[in-house]
Formats: structure tokens, C-alpha cells, sequence
């Protein structure tokens, strides 16, 4: 991995069981695209590779330098995962893969599931792979994203036990056979981020990103949140009252001026003119119904508690008509 030392490289791992009960098609694969002459062997970034272990803590050393020698090494591609629930144990996985910057960059894309703690005996069981997603190749430009999207359905054993759920995404060169350089990876674990706007990107990394607003701070991105634009003003309304543009003292999400509160003489408009007609409709109601025969009484209901008449809201009208509050 080089070239962008702002983007940091992800750590995915992946166990594979070959010549035992936990073996698999895709498994036998990688160890044919990797030459695999026996086990243990493990490859780090497909490209440096560790064959056969005397002891685990010599294991532990030698890993551990090969480990550092790719971490330390940045990257121009960045990418990010997410998992959105269709039915059941089945799910849409969507990565995100961007090319910061650099030459024009052709990739394979690939995308695994494996169950941690699994199997419980023998005690290699950290995330042992379980089923793989159809590959993926693409070519990008800087500045260029793909959303590589796969549906995956959770074989029983991982859905039985979902908290050790892991999938991988990763990025590489499209060799064969092997060595074959990993340029990124993301991993997604449960529980799965909500993903709103569908992009493979985490809505909270979208927003810390700035690739999305919130300008309510409620951890939606705003694309996400009703588009309505009640006054014009080419703002949702959701922003219009967060960033203050808009008041809403009854708290319906829709900008006062787009409604009728505070109209207590129905004259499609709220000032002073209501005034005198507010003082009836909270002394005498029924005297009011009859001057103002169908004025909507929840006009007069401005702190939106839905009590009226009631003193409590004497003060938000006041504010209401002189834009404090």
C-alpha cells in the first residue's frame, strides 16, 4: 500500500480451513491462488507470505514483524463497508471504494463472511471464514468512487450467534495466481451502522466526513430527512428551524410561518391584529367559537402541548409575535 499517508490502511483477517471438516470450495481456491504449500501459512496484504510455525510464539514474532512492515505503509484507497437488513438473516452489503488519488488503478473486488469464536474445538477460532460474494473488478481515476454491492444470507451457524458476525471487503490486484497486492480492506461488524443514503459509507462517517449535513445533529444526514421547503427558501424546513431561520413553537417539524398558529382571528396571517382575539380565546372560548366560527382552536394551542385554551400559552405567543424564543 503507498501513496496517500492520509488515508489509513484497515486490518481485516480471514482463517481459512483447508484439508478438514471446516474446508470449503472458495477456501481450496485461495490456497491454490496463494500455492499454499502447507499449513499454517499466512499471507499479509498478498504479498508477503509466512510458511509453517515451530511454536506460537515464534509464530507470534514473525507475523508480528510482517504485520508492521504492510501497517506501516499508507494507501490511496479508501473504503468503508455497511450492512442494511432485507429480511430475516439476509442483508445488503455495500463497500465503498474511492481512489484518493495517483495513477488510474484496476482492482478486484472481494467480499467475505466469517463467524469469530468459531468453532469452538479445535482453538484456532478467530474469524473462520464462512461464505464468499461474487468478485468484482473495476478501474478508477482519482477522485473516483464504486459502490460494490452484494446480497448475503447468513448461514445458520452465523446467524445463530450474529454479535460474531464479521464481513470483509478488500481491494487488490487482479492476479493469478498470487502474490496479489490488498491496496485496502474495511470490515463490518455487529451491530450494522445505518446506511440511509445507501453510498456503502456509515451515515455517522458521512456526516464526521462532511460528505453529508445535519443540521439538526440528530445523526441523519439531511438527504435523508424530509425534503420539504414549506416557505421557498430553497432550505428544508428542518434546517430553517434548526439553524433558527424558522421558529416552531408547537414542535411539528413544519416552520410556523407555513402554518396557522397564532391566527386567532383567521385572517391568514399571525400579528398584533390577533392579539385582542388571543385574549378572548383564553377568557372566554365559547364567545370565541362564535366570533371566529370556524377558526381552528389548535391555532391558539402554540406550545403544542394540544391543552387549549391554557394560560401556558401566553408567552410562546408573545414570542411568536415578536420573533424571540
Amino acid at each position: 500500500m503507498l501513496d496517500d499517508p492520509n488515508i489509513a490502511p484497515h486490518f481485516a483477517l480471514l482463517q481459512i480451513h483447508v484439508d478438514d471438516e471446516y474446508a470449503t470450495t472458495w477456501g481450496n481456491v485461495r490456497r491454490m491462488f496463494y500455492n499454499i504449500p502447507g499449513v499454517p501459512s499466512a499471507w499479509f496484504d498478498g504479498v508477503l507470505s509466512v510458511v509453517g510455525a515451530t511454536s506460537y510464539n515464534i509464530a507470534l514474532t514473525i507475523y508480528t514483524a510482517k504485520y508492521n512492515m504492510r501497517h506501516a505503509l499508507s494507501t490511496n484507497v479508501k473504503m468503508s463497508i455497511t450492512g442494511v437488513q432485507e429480511s430475516e438473516a439476509t442483508f445488503t452489503i455495500r463497500a465503498n471504494v474511492f481512489l484518493e488519488s495517483g495513477p488510474t488503478r484496476v482492482m478486484r473486488l472481494n467480499m467475505a463472511a466469517a463467524l469469530d469464536h468459531y468453532p469452538a474445538s479445535p482453538s484456532y477460532s478467530r474469524w473462520c471464514f464462512r461464505q464468499a460474494a461474487t468478485t468484482q473488478d473495476v478501474v478508477l481515476s482519482a477522485g473516483e468512487s464504486y459502490i460494490y454491492t452484494r446480497t448475503i444470507t447468513f448461514d445458520s451457524a452465523s446467524w445463530a450467534e450474529p454479535s460474531d458476525i464479521r464481513v470483509a471487503a478488500w481491494a487488490q490486484t487482479p492476479n493469478a495466481p498470487g502474490p496479489a497486492e490488498v491496496f485496502n480492506s474495511a470490515v463490518l461488524t455487529w451491530p450494522f451502522g445505518p446506511d440511509c443514503n445507501a453510498n456503502g459509507v456509515p451515515d455517522s462517517d458521512d456526516i464526521a466526513d462532511g460528505t453529508s449535513q445535519d443540521c439538526n445533529a440528530n445523526g441523519v444526514p439531511d438527504e435523508c430527512e424530509p425534503q420539504e421547503d414549506c416557505n421557498g427558501n430553497g432550505v428544508q424546513d428542518i434546517c430553517d428551524i434548526a439553524g433558527g431561520t424558522s421558529t416552531d413553537y408547537n414542535g411539528n417539524g413544519v416552520p410556523d410561518e407555513c402554518e396557522s398558529l397564532g391566527d386567532l382571528n383567521c385572517d391568514v396571517v399571525t400579528n398584533f391584529g390577533d392579539i385582542n382575539p388571543f385574549v378572548l380565546f383564553l377568557s372566554n372560548f365559547g364567545l370565541w367559537q362564535t366570533t371566529y366560527a370556524g377558526c381552528n382552536a389548535l391555532n391558539g394551542d402554540v406550545n403544542g402541548d394540544a391543552l387549549y385554551p391554557s394560560f401556558a400559552d401566553i408567552n410562546p405567543f408573545v414570542a411568536l409575535l415578536t420573533g424571540e424564543g
